[in-house]
This record gives structure tokens, sequence and C-alpha cells, in this order.
């Protein structure tokens, strides 16, 4: 690891940090006589019951005080996790945590450690590390890494210059659109991101494994919302077992360096994963994630689409198609775009896009936005977005009329409206059809599936270093 693991400075130190990581009381058996009451106190109710914010603080700052280094970055790390799991968007809360274990690691000598938490306080800030160094580009024999970070304009140069691959079609990954959207400079409050995307090229220049990946403030390192790939550019490459293991590596830098705790990987159906990935998943036996990818094939006639619905939203779909009347605009229409957000502030949703960003993407061609009018009324709006072959769900509010069905014939139309456009997907996304966020994504992933005529099981890892 390129981290520095701090050294304990004593055994006091040590068993305390043990009993914290384990959450156990078993490791300070042995210097229990060496703690004052009031520690072990402490330490005893926190072992029990985990979850507090405040008694977590006080123990912090009493083993900072005390010198107990490891201890007490071990405190600190655990009250960000504590913070980050409450409210994950409560981004500048966290920061003063990973300020005092800089501070910490900087005065142990620990230079790499230290750096890597100013990254991250940095980020919760709202301020990216862009033009920073410390990320190291590795190489094996002609292979070698090119990353956004140290060279954003080689990397910009070099991806725009690539032929059609599969990242230009994924709505989730695509660093045309959806890239850019995620790395803009954040709205004052939020997290700022770090671009920790990289090429793997041959000795003659050429691209044989993209990794499109990002840090978002103290959250894991992925790929905007979703988990990473390893995206092969050139399958009938002679080194392309040699330059997909060079990306693991890679990816193992960019963990370090952005400070992020793990990251997550994505494997889709028959999927072939580098030797290396395979290792450390093996190694560190994460609890998998299922998914389900899901999508309307676009090649099928209207009717066969249709027949394929669920037949609960076909008859909402024909209910729909009596009471709702639809408005769409691929340009930045005033009186939409002022219905888009009446429907989000009355419905007291925060709007997937602002109106002024709606507008530059309807501008340039990337977004449809859809009104449904329940009489006359505004109660619905979505937007789709397009991404090379592919439509994009991208997001819907609603403003509930009862228990009408008033949203099946807008996606509906927004779903044929792509097929007219010669698309070859309308894609849904990931969907938590098992349930592992909440009964609410469950929720909205059933609703989805029932559209779908394609579906794909998807499985993402967590992966610690």
């Amino acid at each position: 690891m390129l981290r520095e693991q701090v050294r304990p400075v004593n055994a006091v130190d040590a068993a305390i940090a043990e009993a914290l990581r384990q959450r156990e009381r078993e490791p300070l058996t042995p210097v229990r006589e060496s703690i004052d009451s009031a520690t072990l106190e402490t330490l005893g109710k926190l072992l029990d019951d985990p979850d507090e914010i405040e008694p977590w603080e006080r123990l912090a700052r009493a083993l900072d005080s005390a010198g107990l280094d490891a201890a007490a970055l071990t405190a600190y790390e655990r009250l960000a996790g504590l913070a980050r799991g409450l409210d994950i968007t409560d981004w500048r809360r966290r920061a003063p945590y990973y300020t005092r274990m800089a501070e910490i690691e900087r005065r142990r000598n620990m230079v790499w450690a230290a750096a890597t938490h100013d990254r991250v306080v940095n980020r919760l800030m709202g301020r990216d590390n862009a033009g920073g160094g410390g990320m190291l580009e590795l190489e094996e024999g002609d292979l070698y890494v090119v990353t956004a970070h140290l060279d954003p304009a080689e990397f910009s140069r070099l991806t725009t210059a690539l032929p059609d691959h599969p990242l230009r079609h994924d709505p989730l990954r695509d660093p045309t659109f959806t890239k850019q959207n995620s790395l803009a400079p954040p709205p004052s409050g939020d997290a700022a991101s770090d671009d920790c995307s990289f090429l793997v090229l041959d000795g003659d220049g050429r691209p044989v494994v993209l990794v499109e990946a990002d840090a978002m403030g103290d959250r894991h390192l992925g790929c905007r919302e979703t988990a990473i790939l390893f995206t092969r550019l050139a399958n009938d490459h002679p080194r392309i077992e040699a330059a997909a293991d060079l990306a693991v590596r890679q990816v193992r830098i960019a963990l370090e360096w952005s400070g992020c705790n793990y990251l997550m990987v994505e494997r889709g159906q028959n999927e072939p994963l580098p030797s290396l990935l395979r290792a450390w998943i093996a190694q560190v036996d994460p609890n998998p994630i299922r998914m389900t990818s899901a999508w309307v094939d676009l090649s099928e006639s209207e009717e066969a689409i249709e027949r394929n619905y669920r037949e609960a939203h076909r008859q909402s779909l024909r209910w729909g198609r009596r009471n709702i009347r639809i408005e769409r605009t691929d340009h930045p229409t005033p009186r939409l775009v002022a219905d888009y957000v009446h429907i989000h502030r009355a419905g007291h949703r925060t709007p997937a896009v602002t109106a002024p960003t709606l507008e530059k993407y309807l501008l340039a061609g990337r977004m449809t936005l859809y009104i449904g009018y329940f009489e006359d009324r505004p109660v619905v709006a979505l937007l789709s977005s397009r991404h090379g072959d592919t439509t994009y769900y991208w997001a819907s509010a609603k403003l509930p009329v009862g228990n009408k069905p008033i949203g099946h014939v807008v996606l509906h139309q927004a779903i044929m409206d792509a097929r007219a456009e010669g698309k070859r997907r309308f894609y849904f996304g990931l969907l938590d059809t098992h349930g592992n966020y909440s009964e609410k994504t469950r929720s909205i992933a059933l609703y989805k599936r029932g559209f779908a005529n394609r579906t794909e099981d998807i499985i993402h890892y967590g992966l610690r270093l």
C-alpha cells in the first residue's frame, strides 16, 4: 500500500485501536489497568451501542489529546463513516474529521496518507483536486497508463479520437455527456468530484483498455452514479490480458490516491474479468449486490413493444390515452420548462437538473422534455437523454391525481419517440429488483421492469484494499 499505516505509540494505543476496529472488548483486556476509568467506560458504551455521533466525537478528541494516534485515527474514521451513513449529502459536516486525521498523519510523517485525506477534505468542501500531483501512472513492458488527472488534455485527445466504443452508448458512463454533467463544478454546499479515469496504451500509442472512474466527496470510487467497468477497446490485441491486469493495478492506485474506502466494480453476464480482479474478489470475499439491467429493444414493432408491457401497465396506458395530454420539446421552450420547475416545486422534489442546465442540454440536442397534463394542469414531467444509439429514461416527477396512473402514457410516448428517431434501445438503467437498498428502490425497479422487454443480471462488488 502507498498510504502509510500508523504505528501505535504504545500497547494501550494498539489495544484501543484494535478494539475499535473489531468492535469487541477483548483486545482491551491486557491493558485495562492502564486505561483511565472515564475512557474505559466510554469505550464500553460505544462498543455496545456504536451508532451515536456525539460520544464518538468525545472519544476521538480524548484519544487525540492523549496522543494515542492509532486509536484516534480509528475513531475519526469511524466517525466519518457514521456521519456518512446518517446523511451522505451532509458533506461539510464530515470534513473536520478528515482534517484532523491529516494533521495527525502529517505529524507522524505519514506524507502520502495526509495528502490523501487533504484531497478528501477538498472534495467535501466543494473543491476538486485538479492540477495537483500524487497520482502515479503505471507501466509494464510496452504498456503504459495515461490518466485524466495528470494529463487531462492528452487523455481528452486520445478518448475523442477513439472509434466507436461501448461507453458512448452507455447512459450511466457516457464520457461525452454523463461525465460532463457529473464532473461539472458543484452547486454551493455540494461535494466536488475528482476524475480518476485512465487509458492503458501499448508501445505504438494504441488505446487497449479504458476505465472511466471518479471519486465524489468521501464516497466510494465508482463511475458517476454506478460502478466501474474495464472496457476493452481492442479484444484482438496480443497483450489484452496484460493490459486489463495493468488497469486493475491502476485502479488500486486511484483508490489509494482518492482516499476512498472502497471501490465498486461491475460484472455483467458472461463478461470476462481481468485475472487480478478475480483474485482480488476471491481474496476479500465481498458480498455481491445483484441488480437488473433493463431496456426496451426498439427493433421490435410498436405493437410488439406495447404487447410486452405488464398487463397492469397496458391498462394504465389505456386510461392515460383518454385522460392525459402530452407535450414534448427538444428546445428550451419557456412555458414547458416553467411547468417542469412547477411540478418539482409543487411535489417538493429536487429536479434532476436545474432549469438553466436543462435549457443547455435541450439546446445541445441531448435531452427531450415531456410534460403530461390532466385537465389542463401539468402533473407529469419526464426527461429522456440521448447517448449514441441509446435513449435513457433520465428522470421523472409527478403530482398525484388520486390513485390515477398518470405517468405510464408519458413514458410510453418517450419510448415510441426513441424508436421513431432510429435508436436501438430505450434504457432504464440498473434496477434494484432485489431490494438491496430500500423498498422504495425496489418499487421503482418493478415499475420500470414492467415496460422492459430485455434484461440482464448484473453484479456489483465492493472491494477494499
